[in-house]
């Protein structure tokens, strides 16, 4: 029964979307809001403060209509996301920057007025980590570390600005959905305008991310491992305004 819903479905969208076929390639630039969650043993860490950031992504959209309802669109983009730790009197600014590649399913309605189209969107992402940093507010150790300022200690970073790309995993992932409206110009293109969220599904960070020190009473070398048993997801909501070249696909 559920797969004759799902082919009454597929049918109806036949009708209602897609009217053309074939490839389409276009520019789009996207302001965003991105945010992160963290956990330890799949319980939140509420010693910490973490808060959004505003960020920015841009790049090339592909789109390929197989069937006169419905279109792929993948692409190349730039992505420049990040956050905010506040614990105690410390204030982390983090920014990452990772090429994204996206591979969405979606759907466009009949020209409901003037060429303007209703469109949905639903798939996902991945991205590859090309750099990292982040702007402390002073001297991080990890939680529960006993910082003397005499000894030396498992330090994270320094007070500034840090380059930390190796403390984040090579690739993140996300689940991708949204809705959005495109307006066909004749003779020019289409401009397309989407609000697209993009929910983290991988852990950002390196759990195993090892720094070395010594030990403050044996003069030692030691290592620590100050996100082990920790995970965070990236996620972040953009506006996607985009402007497809005038190839004959949607």
């Amino acid at each position: 029964m559920k797969k004759y819903g799902f082919l009454v479905i597929l049918a109806f969208l036949s009708q209602t979307t897609f009217g053309q076929k074939g490839f389409n390639f276009g520019l789009n630039i996207a302001p965003l809001l991105s945010s992160t969650r963290w956990d330890s043993a799949k319980k939140e860490i509420k010693s910490a403060d973490f808060k959004s950031r505003m960020g920015f992504k841009g790049g090339l959209m592909v789109s390929y209509g197989f069937a006169e309802n419905v279109g792929i669109q993948t692409g190349v983009d730039i992505l420049m996301a990040g956050f905010k730790s506040i614990y105690g009197s410390i204030t982390n600014k983090y920014s990452l920057t990772s090429v994204e590649i996206p591979l969405l399913l979606k759907m466009r309605t009949n020209d409901l007025a003037g060429g303007i189209h209703a469109k949905g969107y639903f798939g996902g992402a991945v991205g590859l980590n090309v750099g990292a940093k982040v702007d402390a507010s002073a001297n991080q150790f990890p939680i529960g570390a006993k910082v003397d300022a005499t000894a030396n200690q498992p330090l994270i970073y320094e007070q500034g600005k840090n380059t930390i790309t190796g403390h984040f995993q090579p690739f993140f992932t996300w689940f991708a959905f949204g809705a959005g409206i495109d307006w066909d110009i004749e003779g020019v293109g289409m401009l397309d305008i989407a609000l697209i969220y993009n929910l983290g599904l991988s852990n950002a960070i390196k759990p195993n991310y090892e720094v070395e020190y010594k030990d403050p009473n044996t003069n030692e070398p030691k290592k620590s491992k100050p996100y082990d048993n920790k995970r965070a997801r990236l996620s972040y909501i953009g506006l996607n305004i985009g402007f497809w070249f005038p190839m004959g696909g949607n």
